[in-house]
């Protein structure tokens, strides 16, 4: 996952997470679980991105 596409859709599942917080707590809950899900899905594809990057500077 792009980490530059990701940054909207995050700040979006946000602001409906914290809108239907007020509303439904439970979709709430479950918003913030996927919410939780996609940020470890990202820090981690940006972890590998960066070791991958550290990796090929050391081959060159």
């Amino acid at each position: 996952m792009d980490l530059v596409l990701a940054i909207p859709a995050v700040a979006s599942l946000t602001l409906t997470a914290i809108v239907s917080l007020a509303v439904q707590p439970v979709s709430a809950l479950l918003l913030i679980l996927i919410l939780g899900l996609v940020l470890s899905i990202v820090k981690s594809d940006v972890l590998v991105s960066c070791e991958t990057a550290s990796v090929f500077k050391r081959i060159q």
